[in-house]
């Protein structure tokens, strides 16, 4: 079941292909975008020590989801540079309304458990997408 949920990812990789119209500025901005988008990723990832530490540091002193951030910039990224609006609507959509809200659940109930109070006040502290000023 779990393998199944990439399909819909690879039939929007498959779409965004063959769909695909390229211009220069678009390609500019997306290229952009993916790359700021990995490079968040990456300092996300570094940082990263699941289920063994509740992670702070990093990019997640200011928010609690620098990967999901990461991801979205890479997916608008190549659906800019495919000037592809919708299948960044789809995504977006998707994304939006299915993806978060299982995430979070699932991914909330299992940090509290694991860590209890001290996530409990991280989640209360730090935002989900929208980066605080000052670290946590």
């Amino acid at each position: 079941m779990r393998k199944l949920r990439k399909v819909p990812l690879f039939i929007g990789a498959i779409l965004l292909l063959i769909f695909a119209k390229p211009r220069w500025p678009g390609m500019m901005i997306g290229i952009a975008l993916v790359g700021l988008g990995e490079a968040i990723r990456i300092w996300a990832a570094g940082h990263l020590r699941k289920n063994e530490n509740l992670t702070v540091t990093g990019p997640y002193a200011y928010v609690k989801n620098p990967l999901y951030i990461g991801s979205i910039l890479i997916t608008t990224g190549f659906c800019i540079l495919a000037d592809n609006i919708y299948i960044l609507a789809a995504a977006t959509l998707a994304f939006c309304f299915h993806y978060i809200p299982y995430k979070k659940r699932v991914e909330g109930e299992r940090l509290k458990r694991i860590f209890g109070s001290r996530y409990e006040d991280y989640e209360q502290k730090v935002p989900d997408y929208l980066p605080r000023w000052s670290p946590y």
